[in-house]
């Protein structure tokens, strides 16, 4: 267990489970969201993710969290464990409200981009 991916749906606890895995294991955590977005919360241009992604897999052991469909086989590829948190929508959108108001009006360590504060807006209604 040394290339881990923490993959499930959004609010599910897959940061929460990766950062205590992490330290459990004194192995290095790489959250999607932080190599994935910029200001704004937009995405990074699709080479610089995959650049990113290809560093990391370079290295000897790494826990990934987060959900990214479109390298989901890249990363399956790579990794030699996965945990998968299941649960059902209304858990999930508990997770999500929760993280919501914990971290309202600031900015996450777990995602790129200074200025990716967390709120509530027309944008988070929609994702629920």
């Amino acid at each position: 267990m040394k290339r881990i991916l923490v993959i499930g749906g959004n609010g599910s606890g897959k940061t929460t489970f990766a950062r205590l895995l992490s330290k459990k294991l004194n192995v290095p955590l790489i959250h999607l969201d932080k190599i994935s977005r910029t200001d704004n919360w937009q995405r990074v241009d699709s080479d610089i993710f995959y650049n990113r992604l290809n560093e990391i897999f370079s290295t000897d052991s790494w826990i990934i969290d987060g959900n990214d469909i479109h390298t989901l086989p890249v990363r399956l590829k790579e990794c030699d464990t996965v945990f998968y948190f299941d649960f059902n929508t209304v858990a999930c959108l508990i997770g999500v409200i929760k993280r919501t108001i914990k971290y309202y009006g600031k900015h996450r360590d777990d995602v790129g981009g200074e200025n990716n504060i967390e709120k509530f807006d027309k944008s988070k209604i929609a994702f629920f």
